[in-house]
């Protein structure tokens, strides 16, 4: 599945506290549109809900470079699975994780992200049962 104008429409209309909260069975591509959502409106509780502990001792609360717009959510590739996992899509067993390729245009950025077309890899992890969370991001799977 790519996600592109509900996660358009997310982005666009999210203002402070209008992000939804998400349930364990949420999609990786629903995680990743309501992070984005979530840094894009400024709310950080929210962004920081979506996150590992690990990863959101490490990123802090605050957002990073630009707006973002045509935004492009990818099907996840798969990372890797435990033994004891169903892979992927599993809502038992252990532990999951995919990468999620999100494509957009970016504008009034800091140094950090330059202006212009972007191709950014949304790293999650799901233990078990359990939600998709936000482990990692940058510009490789």
């Amino acid at each position: 599945m790519v996600v592109t104008a509900s996660a358009t429409a997310l982005l666009a209309g999210c203002g402070g506290g209008g992000v939804p909260t998400l349930g364990p069975e949420a999609s990786p591509e629903v995680v990743v549109a309501t992070y984005l959502a979530a840094a894009q409106s400024g709310d950080a509780a929210t962004a920081r809900s979506l996150m590992t502990p690990e990863h959101a001792e490490q990123h802090g609360t605050e957002a990073t470079g630009g707006r973002l717009s045509d935004v492009v959510i990818g099907e996840p590739l798969s990372i890797g699975d435990s033994e004891e996992g169903e892979g992927p899509g599993s809502t038992t067993g252990g532990r999951a994780e995919v990468s999620v390729p999100v494509d957009a245009q970016v504008t009034g950025s800091d140094i950090s992200v330059p202006d212009g077309s972007l191709t950014w890899f949304v790293r999650l992890v799901r233990e078990g049962g359990g939600p998709w969370l936000v482990a990692g991001e940058g510009t490789g799977p």
